[in-house]
């Protein structure tokens, strides 16, 4: 393809989709408790993982197992009456403890919403590795 081709199909892209802001992850926060004492748990990762390998950490519990993740934001080429999805999960992990995982999805009603997506006050309790 030629670099004019190549620019018209640009251009028409852009004429006919263009570039949206999309929601991908939704907002979250809580606390973190130890499944057995009932006590909150400090020091717990969380990370977001969107599709299979993109994960990165977002954040950590407080001395007082909370915490609080943000929503996040992308900018994407999006075609008219494309109808995005996208899914993750918030995955939290604490040495001694069992991975928990916490699938989330937006579709494209809340991901082209001005206001961010949220999940909620969540309540996780860790389970202790054995």
């Amino acid at each position: 393809m030629n670099t004019k081709t190549a620019a018209a199909c640009a251009a028409l892209l852009l004429a006919v989709g263009g570039c949206a802001s999309h929601w991908t992850a939704p907002e979250v926060d809580g606390v973190v408790y130890d499944q057995r004492t009932g006590r909150p748990l400090a020091g717990v990762e969380v990370y977001r993982q969107l599709g299979r390998y993109q994960q990165e950490g977002v954040g950590s519990t407080g001395l007082d197992g909370r915490f609080i993740i943000g929503p996040d934001r992308s900018l994407r080429l999006m075609m008219p009456f494309a109808d995005p999805h996208y899914f993750g999960r918030y995955l939290f992990m604490k040495d001694g403890y069992a991975t928990l995982s916490i699938p989330f999805g937006l579709n494209n009603g809340s991901a082209t919403s001005s206001r961010p997506p949220g999940m909620g006050t969540q309540r996780i309790e860790l389970e202790p590795e054995r």
